[in-house]
């Protein structure tokens, strides 16, 4: 649970995106690296129950108790998630197959995540 709270995500955005820094000298690119980091946390507010930090606050939707609401959700942000990528493809590859194909293997990667989630839980929505 601690893992989820502002201090470890903030730290792990401040570490990833300087690993993305040293590695491309880009300064945009780690702004996005520490960014990414950063709207984890935000998703998980509306699919779990996170901390705030320790010994603060739990806050969040817990959609992990309505399956069919988080599927949606986590599905629609792989959709919207893929759709910006591919833009940033070149035209020449946007409607290559493994362009959709890797859609499909997210999907497909979300259907399996939610099956293995529902099955730990043995049918009880827990966090």
């Amino acid at each position: 649970m601690y893992t989820h709270g502002f201090i470890p995500v903030g730290a792990a955005a401040i570490v990833l995106g300087s690993i993305a820094y040293a590695i491309t000298r880009d300064a945009t690119g780690m702004l996005i690296v520490a960014l990414v980091v950063i709207s984890h946390w935000v998703l998980d507010y509306f699919t779990g129950i996170k901390p705030t930090w320790p010994g603060g606050p739990i806050v969040g939707m817990n959609l992990y108790a309505r399956p069919v609401v988080d599927f949606a959700l986590e599905s629609a942000t792989i959709l919207v998630g893929w759709l910006l990528y591919r833009r940033t493809l070149p035209k020449s590859v946007r409607n290559h197959g493994w362009t959709y194909a890797t859609l499909l293997m997210l999907c497909t990667l979300q259907v399996l995540a939610g099956a293995a989630f529902a099955l730990s839980l043995g049918g009880h929505a827990k966090c």
